[in-house]
């Protein structure tokens, strides 16, 4: 009778240990807020955004290196020193920029993005995916 129930609680563990495995693995990660240091040493490829087009064939990527963010929308690349302040994310100061001569329509998304990152947007990191919500836009990446 003892080594029965013996049995039967350790099955018990057994069916408990392996129900928080597969717990784990099905559930998605949880949206945090975000710091600097959950961003640093990070690059961003953009997945979808709402209230915005951008050209096609086109994405943004963000490149969080220490103090400093660079951002690309597909032609100059732009950097700054950035903040993290209540989980909105945005540029400290004036981007520094390559000066590529592009097309009307990339340098206008240059310019989408670089003002976009001066307003700040609210991020959220949900395991490798950013997200960045301004006034009229919400911007998804994805970790590399």
């Amino acid at each position: 009778m003892r080594s029965t129930t013996i049995r039967v609680a350790l099955g018990v563990c057994w069916l408990a240990v392996l129900a928080s495995f597969v717990g784990c693995s099905s559930k998605p990660h949880a949206a945090t807020g975000v710091s600097k240091g959950s961003l640093t040493g990070k690059t961003f490829d953009s997945t979808s955004i709402t209230g915005h087009d951008l050209v096609a064939g086109t994405k943004v990527t963000l490149m969080f290196d220490g103090a400093t963010l660079s951002a690309s929308a597909g032609c100059n690349t732009m950097a700054a020193g950035y903040t993290v302040d209540n989980s909105t994310l945005r540029w400290a100061g004036e981007p520094r920029s390559t000066l590529l001569g592009c097309d009307p329509a990339l340098s206008a998304q240059d310019h989408w993005l670089a003002m976009f990152l001066q307003a700040g947007a609210t991020a959220s990191l949900s395991g490798s995916r950013l997200t960045l919500t301004g006034s009229a836009t919400v911007l998804e990446l994805r970790e590399r």
